[in-house]
């Protein structure tokens, strides 16, 4: 494809699809300047074709006070992202507003992607032919690293970590693609960008997990059922009640996972961050639905329906649905592995552990002049989740988003690190201005631990 008929093409389709959206980007502003009023879109300089600086558009993700302060780059869970910001993230609607780049011809539709200026030192030797392509929307880098955000692993500066590995890997993608490039390949990138755009927005692992669960909650639900009818009836239940016991297979399971589901049963999960304040409302969830599910079954099924049933489920139920979860809980709490300031206005504690839960509940309860923000741990699975009433806010590479968002005075560590990870944070705080106590050192923490034990 020549420059002057790619121009076309993207002129053409740049006007057709400004057109067609322009109501979803109405409504997308909209949103933007009610959770947070300000500006709706987010301008950042560019590298364009050789080198040539341009003002990339964006709808706004983070609070417009944020501007470019902290990480050049955005990793999953970003705690500066607001609601919109996040749904706008993982949808890719966020760059809606670049049809208007495509439009002045500061970018194609089919290109490398435009990279931050705070990048620019990294085009060199043989990654510098990026830059003699016009950048663009889709491309063979953008659909390989639809969902990059998930990359970044816990324990490594963002930044760094893109320059060191996820930068070298685009460009080379780049390179071998766009030295071959032609009409048919790059219609062929849009649609296939279109498609994993679309597709990636669910996280399948977690879906995955999510119906694993769902699945045996089922099981456990209609096992209630048949194990409650088996003690009403000593044994399996003839004629009507037989017809009651297959209704009720069918009927309670979807009203039950609907109502637990509405009521946040299934929002701390996986299962392994189940707490105490989630057991109380699977349990009230739980009870609700299955009066609400027994009532559908005498209404619409059997009104001569043994009443016994109902406490019998009820009994059988509630440690069917809740023993798994306890159980996993206390599976993943087996698995995972000074003197203190007389004032410390703002402190967060590293590591979810049962160490790091007593240590928050002797500065909750025991300890003055103290305010826990949350927890830092660097396993996936409690990210985002809340722990002792807390927020776990993020692992080892949102130290420095953290302190931006946070007075953080000290972050206590609960646990033992090893020689290379207390390196690396150690540096991270003394370039924040926080102070790292490790709590497991300190004379202090011995004497606690041994009166809690």
């Amino acid at each position: 494809m020549n420059a002057l008929s790619k121009r076309l093409f993207d002129l053409t389709l740049a006007i057709v699809l400004l057109i067609i959206s322009a109501p979803l980007m109405g409504g997308i502003a909209l949103l933007v300047w009610l959770e947070s009023p300000g500006n709706v879109f987010f301008l950042q300089e560019r590298l364009g074709v050789h080198g040539r600086r341009f003002w990339l558009w964006k709808f706004r993700k983070f609070p417009p006070h944020w501007g470019d302060s902290g990480p050049g780059v955005t990793v999953r869970g970003d705690l500066r992202m607001t609601k919109i910001g996040a749904i706008l993230e993982r949808t890719k609607l966020d760059e809606l507003p670049q049809l208007w780049n495509i439009l002045k011809g500061e970018m194609s539709f089919v290109g490398p992607r435009p990279e931050s200026v705070r990048f620019a030192h990294l085009f060199k030797g043989d990654v510098a032919g990026v830059l003699r392509h016009i950048p663009g929307l889709f491309g063979p880098t953008q659909i390989a690293f639809r969902n990059e955000a998930d990359l970044y692993p816990a324990d490594r500066n963002p930044e760094a970590y893109y320059q060191e590995v996820l930068f070298p890997q685009k460009a080379r993608l780049d390179i071998e693609y766009f030295q071959k490039a032609n009409c048919l390949t790059d219609i062929n990138w849009i649609i296939r960008g279109m498609w994993v755009t679309i597709v990636g927005v669910v996280d399948w692992r977690r879906l995955a997990t999510f119906s694993k669960t769902i699945a045996i909650d089922t099981l456990l639900i209609q096992a209630s059922w048949t194990v409650a009818n088996l003690l009403r009836f000593s044994g399996l239940p003839i004629g009507e009640d037989y017809h009651s016991l297959l209704a009720g297979v069918l009927v309670l399971p979807p009203v039950m996972l609907t109502v637990m589901l509405l009521s946040g049963c299934y929002k701390n999960h996986p299962p392994r961050s189940f707490g105490f304040v989630d057991a109380v409302r699977l349990v009230g969830a739980a009870s609700s639905a299955w009066i609400v599910g027994f009532s559908l079954l005498i209404g619409l099924v059997n009104r001569n329906i043994s009443l016994y049933l109902m406490p019998l489920g009820w009994l059988t139920l509630m440690p069917a649905v809740t023993g798994p979860r306890v159980l996993s809980r206390i599976n993943s709490e087996k698995k995972r592995k000074g003197t203190l300031p007389d004032s410390v206005p703002e402190i967060i504690i590293y590591g979810t552990s049962p160490a790091g839960i007593a240590l928050a509940n002797w500065v909750v309860n025991g300890l003055s002049g103290v305010k826990l923000l949350g927890f830092l741990d660097d396993a996936s699975k409690v990210r985002g989740k809340r722990v002792f009433g807390y927020p776990v806010l993020g692992c080892e590479r949102d130290i420095p988003t953290i302190s931006l968002m946070h007075h953080v005075v000290e972050i206590w560590v609960a646990v033992q690190l090893e020689a290379p990870k207390r390196v690396r944070i150690r540096e991270v705080c003394k370039r924040q201005g926080i102070s790292l106590v490790m709590i497991p050192e300190t004379e202090l923490f011995s004497r606690f631990a041994d009166a809690v034990g």
